[in-house]
């Protein structure tokens, strides 16, 4: 077995990347705030954690350097775009349809956790 696994596809980066910012889309439509927001990118992948809620997207086996380096600057990038108002719209969408981020919004809500959504 070799000591230098096989780097990831650009669509497994991308993907992976896809699911924690879809995690954190869900934290924020579901009230809470940046600042009671971590994201957390590693070799092991990513978990983001806020006020009792706990999302990990975790891989199968550990990154090795380069693709944990390219994992954090695909994030980067797109949740550079989401924050800043200017990824598309399909998307944004996209990336909720394929990653249930209504469905997480709805279980933190039954579990009471998140700001007001009418307010």
């Amino acid at each position: 077995m070799s000591n230098h696994p096989r780097a990831l596809s650009d669509d497994l980066i991308t993907s992976l990347s896809e699911a924690v910012l879809a995690n954190y889309m869900a934290v924020r439509i579901a009230g809470i705030s940046d600042e009671d927001i971590k994201v957390i990118l590693g070799a092991d992948g990513g978990t983001v954690f806020a006020a009792g809620a706990l999302f990990q997207t975790p891989v199968t086996q550990k990154l090795s350097q380069l693709d944990s380096q390219r994992f954090k600057t695909v994030f980067t990038k797109l949740f550079t775009e989401y924050r800043a108002g200017t990824m598309d719209r399909q998307e944004i969408t996209r990336i909720m349809s394929n990653h249930n981020v209504a469905h997480k919004v709805e279980s933190m809500a039954q579990q009471g956790i998140g700001g007001d959504l009418n307010a």
